[in-house]
């Protein structure tokens, strides 16, 4: 007997008809092959946020590490790009743009002068196949822009249009400033009626440009089970509940393969990225397609075996859970009969799937009479960039980089401490038990509001450090202040990985690949340690 899945969270019921849930075993996959994966995850020290594994339209197994969870959005970096392509399939439908549709055309004014000729040669065609041929102007170098717009068609030319592939998030950028020309709304609006309505997902986030259009080739956030839909509505040829709601030509163009990622030499290293690319969609092993975002972020869907599968993750190296994928859950389609009485191993996944949670620092005792000592107090550090958010939620997120002003410790007893930091001239705080459970706060940077999880523990008899993690991104940023008398150190990390993730958005951009690496480590080791000192109390100075 299949049923609904109903979800209790916070004492709120959540209840989402279209989804039909059922054992592993009776769609024909083992319990066991979910174990694997959960016990091979923490053993190659790969962090998955969520898992989500959907058979013949029913799902077998959605599983989340906490503190992530059914309910909230994640940011699926390019992931995005399938929603932009799929948003150009209904323009399409819709006759408001054509794949021979010149770029050029849509935005004449903003071509300069001494251009590169070939930039007229660019078509829609180019931007969902990632072929425009321009190199220079891409998602690290936007960064210095107000007009990204601008900033792309003006660039040189690496190649012919449509010569080799050149992975290049602006490309869907471009796609999505056009589809705000034709359109005349932006992505979230146009899909809201076509895509996001018909599938049951609520209005999502999605990041904007510095003039307001939606970034395109990054920047959705989903839940995992919206990504699953989505996906097992390419699998099941545009048709969902029985209704049309894409048209099947643009699912066979889609899925088809139309650019070589094998002529940039970045892509011949795995199997999953020298298969083939569609429009927005990769090719993969085993005839799998997928809609594929940085740090592990997927949808994949396996025609042959009928099968939908979805992760987010925090991954540096994104292939990693790929590979995961394959040697646990691919394998296991079909190892039983469907419609397999389920076993002990199942009742061991729903154990397991109680329990599961990403990582945490071990507290240990504080020195005695610290927490005394520093009560109450705030520590003045002079001007500098550092922060208590992660780097790239920073960059996207529009969080300025002006700096810590000052950070203040209150212990009020029991354990407890209540914190509290001015950034970038905005101030925040939270209060929470050391060593104890995470706690769920906004913090805000002026416009910019960041649902975050945080924790706090002494890791050294001197040092508190203090987890906080954006729970709708995959980044996490570890601080830790190290006490000694009227001063404290501040020292950052973060998950995934500073250098590993600044090599990862290096490596997007060909142009910067060569030195990506040394750039990498040498931007990690300039996250210096700063100092602070307790504020003198001017008034009663004298």
């Amino acid at each position: 007997m299949y049923v609904t899945k109903c979800q209790i969270w916070k004492g709120l019921i959540f209840l989402d008809n279209s989804l039909i849930y059922c054992t592993p075993e009776e769609v024909g996959i083992t319990s066991a092959s979910f174990l694997n994966f959960i016990d091979l995850a923490r053993d190659r020290n790969i962090n998955i946020h969520s898992l989500l594994v959907m058979r013949h339209g029913k799902i077998a197994a959605e599983l989340y590490w906490n503190p992530y969870c059914a309910e909230e959005a994640h940011h699926l970096y390019s992931v995005s790009k399938s929603f932009t392509a799929t948003a150009v399939g209904f323009a399409i439908a819709e006759g408001l743009l054509s794949p021979e549709d010149r770029v050029a055309s849509f935005f004449p004014r903003k071509i300069h002068r001494g251009c590169d000729d070939r930039i007229y040669s660019v078509t829609v065609e180019h931007l969902l196949t990632m072929s425009a041929g321009i190199v220079s102007a891409n998602e690290v170098t936007m960064l210095n822009h107000v007009d990204w717009i601008k900033w792309f068609l003006n660039s040189p030319l690496e190649f012919f249009p449509g010569d080799k592939f050149s992975y290049n998030s602006l490309d869907t950028y471009i796609l999505s400033a056009i589809l705000r020309k034709v359109t005349g709304m932006g992505l979230v609006d146009y899909l809201m009626p076509r895509l996001f309505e018909p599938l049951g997902i609520e209005r999502p986030l999605w990041l904007t440009c510095p003039m307001g259009i939606e970034c395109g080739g990054w920047g959705l956030h989903l839940k995992t089970t919206d990504i699953a839909k989505f996906v097992r509505l390419y699998l099941d040829r545009g048709i969902w509940n029985g209704k049309r709601i894409l048209p099947e030509e643009w699912i066979d163009s889609a899925l088809s393969i139309h650019a070589d990622p094998g002529s940039d030499q970045k892509f011949l290293e795995h199997p999953d990225t020298k298969a083939g690319y569609g429009y927005c969609f990769w090719r993969g092993r085993d005839n799998s397609w997928r809609a594929d975002g940085m740090f592990g972020q997927y949808g994949i869907m396996l025609p042959d075996s009928d099968t939908v599968i979805v992760t987010t993750s925090a991954s540096p190296n994104q292939m990693l859970v790929l590979d995961l994928l394959w040697d646990t859950i691919v394998p296991a389609i079909d190892s039983i009969p469907e419609n397999s009485e389920p076993g002990e191993d199942n009742i061991a996944l729903i154990e397991a799937a109680a329990k599961l949670s990403v990582s945490r620092i071990e507290s240990v005792q504080c020195a005695d009479g610290l927490c005394d000592t520093i009560n109450g107090k705030k520590f003045i550090f002079a001007q500098n960039t550092q922060s208590m958010m992660p780097f790239l939620v920073r960059s996207l997120y529009k969080i300025p980089w002006l700096g810590i002003d000052n950070v203040q410790f209150d212990f009020p007893g029991d354990g407890s401490l209540a914190f509290s930091w001015s950034e970038s001239y905005c101030r925040n705080s939270f209060s929470l038990i050391i060593g104890g459970a995470d706690i769920v706060c906004d913090l805000t940077f002026g416009g910019t509001v960041l649902k975050s999880v945080v924790s706090a523990d002494w890791t050294s008899e001197r040092t508190l450090t203090i987890d906080i993690r954006p729970i709708n991104t995959p980044h996490n940023a570890r601080i830790s202040f190290e006490f000694d008398g009227d001063r404290v150190t501040y020292s950052y990390d973060e998950d995934p990985p500073f250098d590993t993730s600044l090599k990862m958005f290096f490596d997007l951009a060909q142009v910067m690949r060569p030195l990506s690496g040394q750039l990498s480590k040498i931007a990690g080791g300039l996250i210096p340690s700063i100092t602070g000192i307790v504020e003198i109390d001017t008034e009663n100075e004298f």
